[in-house]
């Protein structure tokens, strides 16, 4: 991350390819970094929480906006990511995605990635966004965008039949919506704050279609 100038974890090149491929790699020297839970306090190794860095690395806070830098930035200079992470017993970190992307749904903590990556395992899906949308009863519900593959006839109903039964039932999907691409930034990043309310409108249309 850029407060970070840029980065805190690091791989080597004599790495294997599964922890090549499957973590951030350990603590730079000079750097640390610690898993807390949402008190601030460190979660025991294995454990998934928000990734606290400091170091000389780290900025001292935003140019001209004190308010954003004591959100960002504790008073010992542990600087906040957002980026939920498990780290192992031997240093190596592995990021399950961002705190503003779970999903609290009935008072349970929904990963979005772990569903993402469950739904691309379907051969006719090529990409999945999995996040919540507000729901009186229930806080949020969640939903998932996809790209499907040229000629392929899967639907809303195929897609959480494929869900039942090997997800958690309060992971699986409220509303599905087809996509041909995703909302991203100049740099390709997908927008999810867009899909959201693209996912709301396309639930308004369809109610008012019924």
């Amino acid at each position: 991350m850029t407060e970070a100038s840029p980065i805190v974890f690091l791989s080597n090149v004599d790495e294997s390819e599964h922890k090549a491929l499957t973590t951030v790699g350990q603590v730079l020297d000079h750097s640390e970094a610690k898993v807390v839970d949402k008190n601030g306090i460190t979660v025991p190794m294995g454990r998934p929480g928000e990734v606290w860095f400091k170091g000389y690395n780290v900025m001292p806070g935003y140019w001209n906006d004190e308010e954003m830098t004591k959100k960002a930035i504790d008073d010992d200079g542990w600087l906040k990511s957002g980026d939920i992470l498990i780290m192992s017993e031997d240093g190596y970190g592995v990021v399950t995605g961002r705190i503003k992307d779970i999903i609290i749904r009935g008072g349970e903590n929904i990963q979005p990635q772990a569903i993402e990556y469950f739904l691309e395992s379907h051969p006719e899906i090529i990409q999945a966004q999995v996040f919540g949308i507000p729901d009186e009863r229930l806080g949020e519900v969640v939903c998932a965008a996809i790209t499907i593959t040229k000629g392929s006839t899967i639907n809303e109903e195929t897609v959480k039949n494929y869900c039942n039964g090997n997800i958690a039932r309060f992971k699986v999907p409220n509303h599905v919506m087809i996509m041909d691409d995703f909302p991203k930034t100049v740099s390709g990043k997908i927008q999810k704050f867009k899909l959201r309310d693209i996912m709301q409108d396309y639930i308004r249309n369809m109610k008012n279609c019924q």
